[in-house]
């Protein structure tokens, strides 16, 4: 007489490994009728038949499979017998199959996810694979951003593994150099799945487009060039003489300067981060002010060019921005670098000068969002332009507000 418990054992396990829950998808593994016309064919013969229902018995009450009785039929014609996939039961089912039980993909990831969490410090990161190991456990499934080959899966992590300690800017390229031993890999492959990661990791920051998604780990495709204006004198770490322009002349400084200088000298009284590109170009010279271009989220050559500025601790600082939750963020953000910050044009009078331009908020979590910033202190100042805010269900952008308005005088 033939094991029967290690037959049946050894038809679903091979089906399971040919199943998309193998790799990590949703899928239920059975025998039917239609599919395994031979073994139900076998139980035609009444011992037979018997010796099968024992040891279904046997593996039903292991809880290794489930059996559904055609209606009206119970205990006499079966019409379903189907494999647990709890992953103790599986493995126990492997056993009695006398078959080495294979790393799946899924079980390959979640692996690989444990490897990378302890080489990965950085908050968000951390965090977001930590929730990729709980949906793992929980759901039995890839999470949606990885891949179901273990090779792909590993170069992704090789790259989350240098973003998260990643203090250099550098370009995609010589990343992709550097990771996947191709300069053109990671924008061919990898760069899809890497931003849906990031969108994920920090959605609760300011980044929002795939420039500033990457940007925060201080990758990008091309140097970051950074943008002032006003009577100011570069100084520089290797030698060089010390560099001045006048407020009627635009400063630029590419990532590859900004490591020689070692003092940025702003002889106006006040300095105005502006926040979008098209504000700051717009905004014309003031006397006694020096203008910054801020733009969205920074990575780590912008925060040393802040850190530089706001060493100029006679100067007044102030901060021209979006009135939104965006633009609210930023201001917090460099708060923190720059305690005597102040917000400008980012009030209530603002927002109702310019009623006519805002946009609707439709969106509830928006608002939601907007409600919490109202129990952080940190966001004190911004309290009543929020309540306004929520009651006309309304935000601004920087673009709709008449720069003659936001002149210092």
């Amino acid at each position: 007489m033939p094991d029967l418990k290690k037959d049946i054992s050894s038809r679903l396990v091979a089906r399971y490994e040919s199943s998309t829950a193998f790799r990590g998808g949703r899928a239920s593994i059975y025998m039917d009728h239609r599919r395994d016309k031979d073994f139900f064919a076998s139980m035609e013969d009444i011992s037979a038949k018997e010796a099968i229902f024992s040891a279904l018995s046997e593996m039903e009450s292991e809880d290794l499979v489930s059996i559904r009785w055609a209606e009206g039929e119970e205990g006499n014609l079966i019409e379903r017998i189907t494999l647990s996939l709890d992953p103790a039961k599986l493995k126990r089912t492997y056993e009695i199959a006398q078959r080495p039980m294979l790393s799946s993909p899924l079980d390959s990831l979640d692996g690989m996810l444990k490897t990378a969490l302890s080489k990965i410090q950085e908050p968000h990161l951390h965090g977001f694979l930590a929730d990729c190991l709980d949906d793992i456990d929980g759901k039995r499934r890839i999470p949606r951003f990885f891949f179901e080959a273990e090779n792909d899966n590993q170069a992704l992590l090789n790259v989350l593994i240098y973003l998260s300690g990643n203090s250099e800017e550098i370009s995609e390229r010589i990343m992709s150099s550097h990771v996947l031993h191709d300069s053109k890999l990671f924008e061919r492959k990898y760069r899809s799945k890497v931003l849906s990661i990031l969108r994920m990791a920090l959605r609760n920051e300011v980044a929002e487009s795939d420039e500033e998604l990457l940007g925060f780990y201080s990758v990008r495709r091309y140097p970051e060039i950074l943008s002032l204006r006003g009577n100011i004198t570069l100084h520089y770490s290797d030698g060089n003489q010390p560099n001045a322009f006048s407020s009627d002349h635009t400063c630029y400084i590419d990532t590859d300067e900004l490591r020689r200088i070692s003092r940025i000298e702003i002889h106006d009284s006040h300095i105005l981060f502006i926040e979008n590109k098209a504000s700051y170009y717009s905004y014309p010279a003031v006397r006694n002010l020096a203008i910054i271009y801020h733009g969205g989220f920074w990575g780590t050559a912008k925060e040393r060019f802040f850190m530089l500025i706001a060493e100029n601790r006679s100067c007044g600082f102030l901060h021209f921005s979006d009135i939104d939750l965006g633009g609210f963020r930023l201001f917090v953000r460099l708060k923190g670098y720059i305690p005597e910050l102040e917000p400008w044009c980012m009030d209530e009078d603002t927002l109702l000068l310019n009623e006519a331009s805002a946009m609707t908020i439709s969106d509830e979590s928006y608002m939601d969002s907007l409600r919490g910033l109202l129990q952080d202190p940190s966001y004190s100042c911004f309290h009543s332009v929020i309540k306004l805010m929520l009651e006309k269900r309304i935000r601004l952008e920087q673009e709709s507000i008449e720069i003659a308005e936001t002149l210092l005088n």
